[in-house]
């Protein structure tokens, strides 16, 4: 795979020149041109591939394609005549449990902060919910909210799926006349994703919702994502006057990448509200108008030491690809290291019953009584633990400033996904058991010092969130 910074470069120099050359919705929904950050999950698509894999990836999406199409025609209501004509402050979230209750007002994993808050109560304002279920397949909606449909009505799909295909030959064709032939080749390809196909669903469903309606204040996540800025382009459309605050909740890598890069300001929010003085650093670059609002991430430093040295808690990303990283790496150290236990602990967006059986089936029926997956809670987990083996989790920045010591796995170097790249490596990283071994030997004395270096850094990643700041947003 080519290294993801000059991949990443030529992605965006490629975005621009497909975006004069045809109509721009097109091109801002192909997920192959809109690569969030330089992440294993997202750059895999980038694999050169034989031409058997091609093909059976052009009738893979095709069929999802059909599938769609045909459900459609079953599932698919039109539920925005519910909609508030005029709204104070709508709030664009996601429905990513299929648990009811993070439906109800102050449960959203996002913007519970700013649903609690007495202030935001008094106003008149909707929600929208973007589906990452398989639940609520017609949708569902009331006079507070609606749950988006992964679907558009027959008549636009087979439009927008006719204009995809035609991208698709036309690319595919160029490719081979073309110096980028094997990324020509991929970004022809992912025209016809159903991703791609989704996020122009997703436009539809925000014309539908914005339509003539008069919004004053729109709140959405804000992490780069195509649909982020079709809503940007669909409500500066509807009326100049809506104020768009894009809250970046996220951790940012080193290697960050569509957030950051400026495209037209129409598919901008006016504002950015950030979780933390670290991630205000790096977006402050390239915006100018931030402001730091804080999250329900934010854990108090305790600065102290966890003692229970022979319990190591493992933190993988709610990705599959990731988990079977981290799951081989702890079947290496279990074998290793019986004195260590291993708490596994998937993040929610995980199917564990998945995760396991894989993980089972690769130990061939050998038993490890060191590895744990936990169904305990997150805090009782890290009260037994003195050690957090992670890679990409924004869960491990809560370890540490809960005491645990944080230890990276550097699994091909050059693709760095750490939220706290920015402090010294070498105190944190391991690429093998025997680094693993050498860290997690070190005295209490050291392990203090490497704590105390993550300190001043630690505590300006997450901070509390602010409701008078909140307040000051809403009075305007």
């Amino acid at each position: 795979m080519m290294h993801n910074l000059s991949l990443l470069k030529k992605l965006n120099f490629l975005q621009k020149k497909l975006l004069r050359e045809n109509q721009n919705n097109l091109i801002i929904a192909n997920e192959s041109l809109n690569i969030i950050k330089g992440h294993p999950s997202y750059l895999e698509i980038f694999e050169i591939k034989t031409s058997l894999q091609y093909l059976k990836l052009f009738l893979r999406y095709s069929l999802i394609n059909l599938y769609s199409l045909f459900i459609s025609l079953i599932f698919y209501k039109n539920r925005f005549s519910q909609i508030k004509n005029n709204i104070d402050c709508l709030l664009i979230s996601h429905l990513i449990s299929e648990n009811e209750s993070s439906l109800k007002n102050g449960n959203d994993f996002y913007f519970g902060d700013f649903e609690k808050n007495k202030n935001f109560k008094k106003l008149n304002s909707f929600k929208v919910i973007i589906n990452h279920t398989k639940k609520y397949k017609s949708g569902y909606s009331n006079n507070n909210l609606i749950i988006l449909q992964n679907y558009a009505d027959f008549k636009y799909s087979i439009k927008i799926l006719s204009k995809l295909y035609f991208l698709f030959l036309k690319y595919l064709i160029k490719s081979s006349k073309d110096n980028n032939k094997n990324l020509l080749n991929i970004i022809a390809l992912e025209f016809i994703n159903p991703k791609t196909f989704r996020n122009l669903i997703l436009k539809k469903n925000f014309e539908h919702i914005i339509n003539k309606r008069k919004v004053k204040k729109v709140f959405f996540t804000y992490e780069g994502f195509a649909w982020e800025k079709f809503l940007c382009e669909v409500i500066k459309k509807n009326d100049k006057n809506s104020e768009l605050f894009g809250y970046q909740f996220a951790i940012l890598i080193e290697s960050q990448n569509s957030i950051l890069n400026r495209i037209s300001n129409k598919y901008l929010p006016n504002k950015i509200v950030t979780s933390g003085i670290n991630n205000y650093k790096i977006l402050r670059k390239k915006f100018s108008k931030i402001i730091i609002i804080g999250s329900s991430r934010f854990t108090k430093n305790k600065k102290r030491l966890n003692h229970f040295k022979k319990n190591c808690l493992v933190l993988p990303e709610g990705i599959d690809s990731e988990c079977n990283i981290l799951l081989d790496f702890v079947l290496r150290l279990a074998s290793k290291t019986p004195k260590i236990n291993f708490i596994i602990r998937f993040h929610p967006l995980t199917s564990v019953s998945k995760m396991k059986k894989k993980f089972f089936k690769i130990m061939k029926g050998e038993k490890f009584k060191n590895i744990i997956f936990s169904t305990k809670t997150f805090n009782f987990d890290l009260q037994r633990s003195s050690i957090c083996l992670h890679r990409g989790s924004t869960s491990a920045i809560t370890a540490a400033q809960g005491g645990l010591m944080p230890i990276y796995y550097n699994f091909k170097s050059h693709l760095n996904i750490d939220p706290m790249f920015q402090i010294d490596k070498s105190i944190r990283y391991v690429n093998d058991y025997k680094d693993f071994e050498k860290l997690t030997g070190l005295s209490d004395k050291k392990r203090k010092l490497v704590l105390n270096k993550l300190n001043k850094y630690l505590q300006d990643y997450f901070v509390k969130f602010n409701h008078q700041t909140l307040n000051k947003i809403l009075k305007k």
